[in-house]
Order: structure tokens, then sequence, then C-alpha cells
């Protein structure tokens, strides 16, 4: 009796420390969630009046003097706020902090950019909303498969000089780096906008009982799919020999040289495969007793 009752306690104190922890991490993450999300909306007048007040690139080159001055007003509203001049790569230009303060060199634009395609995602389903209720799955599926490899063409584009093209002819405003942002911002809502008819025909299709296995089934076609996507792209790099420059950490000579003849002949296979699989399946489906009635 003594052992079992030592054993419930042991498993009810593991339980309860388990449990613990998990609300104390949970706590953790929503605070510092919270306080991000409250120092945004602190510091987004800030924000404006910073972009709105000086003129800090001149003639190409930051003017940095105008810069300390912008910061010494902004940290006079909030002491803790940092103002920072960076690059289209995040690199630091300029700032208004003793040098010594400042421990990085760079920042990370990823946030930025995750934020500017989640935004976009919503702007796109609000856009194709009556589209994706007016048509079915393979005319949604089909237009965003065809949508989808125009977008791949300005990449390919790219490799072959297109930003060379557009750049002298826009006086370097249309470059690589635009190309680039442009076609990602076009690009990134067509993934959420191509899970909504799914979805809608899981809940509408599926019976009551049934509809979260119809949810984690195709969940795991999904997970298949990225599985499949890994396969095919370690073959085609098989196929084409595509290679980034390594140096030997020691001596610092290149041990792999970089090798892109083949990328631009890669691109072009892999916008072809992922235009033509889809359809071919589309067309299958449709001509099969498997097409929804």
């Amino acid at each position: 009796m003594n052992t079992l009752f030592a054993r419930l306690s042991i498993a009810l104190l593991i339980i309860v420390g388990m449990m613990g922890t998990a609300f104390y991490v949970v706590d953790r993450i929503n605070t510092r969630l919270y306080y991000e999300e409250l120092s945004q909306t602190l510091n987004a007048p800030i924000a404006m009046y910073v972009t709105g007040q000086r003129q800090l690139i001149t003639d190409g080159e930051p003017d940095l003097e105008s810069l300390r001055d912008l910061a010494s007003h902004a940290m006079v509203i909030n002491p803790t706020a940092e103002i920072y001049l960076l690059d289209n790569d995040g690199n630091i230009l300029g700032h208004g902090l003793p040098p010594e303060t400042v421990l990085r060199k760079q920042v990370d634009l990823a946030p930025v950019l995750s934020l500017i395609g989640g935004s976009l995602a919503l702007f796109g389903m609000f856009i194709f909303r009556r589209f994706m209720v007016e048509k079915s799955i393979a005319h949604v599926v089909g237009f965003l498969t065809i949508i989808g490899s125009a977008l791949s063409l300005p990449i390919i584009g790219m490799y072959y000089g297109l930003h060379e093209w557009t750049s002298g002819l826009t006086a370097g405003v249309v470059d690589a780096r635009f190309i680039a942002i442009v076609d990602t911002a076009l690009e990134s809502p067509l993934g959420q906008v191509a899970m909504i008819p799914m979805l809608a025909w899981i809940a509408n299709s599926a019976p009551p009982h049934l509809k979260a296995t119809f949810f984690a089934v195709m969940a795991s076609f999904t997970n298949l799919a990225l599985s499949l996507s890994n396969l095919g792209t370690k073959y085609l790099n098989r196929i084409f020999t595509v290679s980034r420059e390594i140096l030997d950490p020691v001596t610092g000579g290149v041990t792999v040289p970089a090798d892109y003849t083949e990328l631009g002949i890669l691109l072009i296979t892999v916008t072809c495969l992922g235009l033509l699989l889809p359809m071919i399946t589309i067309l299958f489906i449709q001509k099969s007793p498997l097409r929804s009635q």
C-alpha cells in the first residue's frame, strides 16, 4: 500500500510540475508578446514622426548629423527608443547612439517581410473571395497554378539579365532587389488562397462525424506533397549541377568553386514542372470518376 501510495504521489508530483512548467513558459511567452505589441503601439507615432520630419539620405549618402538631431528629439518623447538608418539589406548606415552601445551591424528584416507577406495574404483572400465562391476547386487551383508559374518568370529573367535592363531603363529604381521583393509580395497570398477551397470543401462535403478525420487526411497529403517536393529537389540537383563557392576556413582558399551555369535551365525546368503537373492532374481528375458532381 505504501509503495502504491508513493508511486501515485510521485506521478502526481510530476504531473503538477509539468503543468506548472507549461503554465510558466506560456506566461513568459505571452508577457513577451504583450510587451512587444505594447512597444510597437507606443512607438508607432514616433516612427511616423521620424519618417516625416527629415530627409536622411542626401545624394545617396546618409546625413548623419540630421539623423543624430532627429534621434535626440525622438528620445525626448521615449527615452528607450533607438533610431537606426538601414539600407535594403538591413545594414546599419547610421544611428544616434554612443558607438560603444551598438553591438550589431545589421538588423534582421525577416520579421518585417513576414508581416508584409501576411498582410498581403489577407488582402489576397479578400480580393479573391468572390472568385473562390463562384468557381470550382479545379478552376481555382488551375488559375493559381498559372499565376504562380507566371510569377516565376521574373526570377528566371533575372538570371539572364532582366534586372540589368530594367535598372538601366529606370535609373536604378527597378533593380534585382525591387523585382524580387515585388515578385515575392505578389506570390505570397497564393498559398493561403489555395488552401481555402479545400477547407471549404471539407466543411461542406465531409460527414459531420468525420470532419476532423478529413482535415487530418488533407494535412497528411500536404505533408506528403512537401516530402515529394524535397525528393524532387534532390533529384533535380543531381541532374543539374549548381554549387556555391566554399572557402577553406584555415587557408581561405577556394575548395569548391561557384558554378551557376545550369541554374537557368534548372529554373525553367522547375517552372515547367510546377505548371504541367498540376494541370495534368486537374485534367485527369476532371475526366475520371473521381470528379465531384
